[in-house]
């Protein structure tokens, strides 16, 4: 965040944009949170230079669809995903790009031992 000119946590969970203000303050760290819903009912481009950062969200294959159509506006963008392989991840499998992985099997993470971050790909043309 250091060059960032603007950080934004973005989360429909109030509660979770609540938690992220807390810890930006106790970091002394600017940050501007929004509940807005950004991937649905219409979603628009974000601005270029932006970079993305999308948590845990390939939990369900509806999300999965939603955060996909919604990359098709934003490839213009670096999107980061972070997720310990939930399977709906898998509808998106050919679009990423992992560049980091973290043993995360010490935490009370269950059926996640290790955790990634990857970068999600612009689709080819006349792949799905």
């Amino acid at each position: 965040m250091a060059a960032a000119e603007r950080v934004t946590c973005n989360d429909i969970d109030w509660f979770a944009t609540v938690a992220a203000a807390l810890n930006a303050e106790l970091n002394g760290v600017s940050l501007e949170v929004s509940s807005e819903n950004l991937l649905s009912p219409s979603p628009s481009p974000l601005p270029s230079g932006s970079v993305v950062f999308l948590g845990d969200m390939f939990y369900d294959a509806a999300t999965a669809e939603l955060i996909l159509k919604w990359y098709e506006m934003n490839a213009h963008l670096d999107i980061f995903v972070g997720d310990p392989g939930r399977w709906a991840l898998e509808l998106a499998a050919a679009r990423l790009d992992c560049v980091m992985e973290y043993d995360i099997s010490d935490e009370d993470c269950g059926e996640f031992p290790t955790t990634r971050v990857y970068r999600l790909l612009p689709q080819l043309s006349g792949n799905g």
